[in-house]
């Protein structure tokens, strides 16, 4: 029976990762491509999976599993496609965003792609025919020192950034912003770096609660298209038999042209330190991700919350 327990999951896995594709919109049927139009292929190939579900830009195309192709036509110009997990919470967490495409496409043409995915990040290939037209579009943003807004219950954010290796600032620190640059990384059309190491953070952070922050305020060395800054509002942590920690993160997304916050969101994480491991409050542990059983407790719930902080942003644009 233990054994049917450890093979059951992987079963499962293995039927609802090989789902056919299905299109949702109409597959076009015309043999030529309209000049203000685009013909777009996606092609899955066997990395979709499990299956993943596509959207261009509002409209959800459909999903594509580990076989089959996508195929529609939408209009020419600035188009942005995105993957995200399918909403079916048989295999995983929902619409959880993977990856967006962005680009300027020119009309008349068809455009292909092949689905892929290299050490969990997803991608899109475009064929050798269609590499030479395609120019991927990437935003840039400015990842400003974190913000403790904790009234002193946070934690020692300095150590972490020390232990990540992230960039000295003089006041706050990168951490836990380092995870919101790997998944805006993971998206790939966003380009996040370090910067403002010298800007008054807690001075942003009260005006950005306002809905918009002065432009004397936001600093100047990177040229971004975009800031974002997080603030740590909660942090806790107490001990029942193993070591619970809780955590609740903000994330602000401000436009650099006028200062106006164009997201804001909140997340809420939890960790869970090893049993009787009373020691681990004085010990620093990185792990390339959170998880339950890696890490300690404070790392998993801050880097938690700062993710779950991040999950409805919209797409920025340019």
């Amino acid at each position: 029976m233990q054994h049917l327990k450890m093979i059951l999951p992987a079963l499962a896995f293995l039927i609802t990762g090989c789902v056919s594709t299905k299109q949702i919109i109409p597959v076009p049927t015309a043999p030529t491509i309209h000049e203000q139009q685009v013909r777009i292929i996606l092609n899955g190939n066997n990395n979709a999976r499990p299956p993943m579900t596509v959207k261009d830009g509002t409209t959800e195309v459909g999903a594509i599993g580990c076989s089959g192709s996508l195929v529609w036509d939408r209009p020419a110009g600035r188009t942005y496609i995105t993957i995200s997990t399918a909403d079916d919470a048989s295999i995983g967490p929902k619409s959880a965003l993977l990856y967006v495409f962005m680009a300027d496409l020119k009309g008349g043409r068809q455009y292909t792609f092949d689905f892929a995915k290299n050490k969990g990040l997803v991608s899109f290939q475009p064929a050798p025919g269609t590499a030479s037209e395609v120019t991927p579009i990437g935003i840039p943003v400015c990842i400003l020192p974190v913000v403790d807004a904790t009234s002193g219950k946070g934690i020692n954010l300095s150590r972490y950034a020390k232990a990540y290796k992230l960039p000295g600032v003089k006041s706050g620190s990168y951490f836990p912003a380092n995870w919101a640059a790997e998944e805006m990384t993971a998206w790939n059309y966003t380009k996040p770096s370090y910067g403002g190491e010298n800007a008054d953070a807690p001075a942003i952070y009260e005006s950005a609660k306002r809905g918009t922050v002065a432009a004397q305020l936001l600093p100047n060395d990177k040229q971004p298209a975009y800031y974002m800054l997080i603030a740590v509002k909660q942090f806790e942590d107490f001990f029942r038999i193993i070591w619970l920690a809780e955590s609740t993160v903000e994330c602000y997304v401000i436009r650099a042209a006028d200062g106006k916050v164009v997201y804001q969101g909140t997340g809420q994480g939890k960790g869970r330190g090893r049993t009787l491991d009373i020691d681990k409050k004085t010990i620093i542990f990185t792990y390339p991700e959170n998880s339950d059983m890696n890490g300690d407790a404070w790392q998993q719930a801050i880097c938690e919350a700062t993710v779950n902080a991040m999950k409805n942003m919209p797409i920025l644009t340019p």
